[in-house]
């Protein structure tokens, strides 16, 4: 006989909706202390758009790289392979 908890195991992974973008809105946050929100990052296919004005965006395209290796670092289930 099978323990419940063998069943449920693969629903522990399960993040809810919008927790991917709130990860990544908190990484750019960190790294060029700027003030994103979840409302602002679009994820489509392996890229990441972020949805600001001009100067906030040459920050994040300024530390692009350092933001990529963050998100590889620390999104280990999201493949993230662009960032504008």
């Amino acid at each position: 006989m099978r323990n419940i908890a063998e069943f449920l195991e693969r629903f522990k992974k399960l993040k809810r909706p919008g927790a991917d973008k709130e990860e990544i809105a908190g990484i750019i946050n960190k790294t060029t202390n700027l003030k994103l929100t979840s409302e602002e990052i679009v994820l489509q296919g392996r890229g990441v758009f972020v949805k600001v004005g001009g100067m906030e965006k040459t920050e994040i395209l300024l530390k692009r790289e350092q933001i990529l290796k963050n998100l590889k670092e620390e999104i280990t289930g999201l493949k993230i392979e662009d960032l504008r």
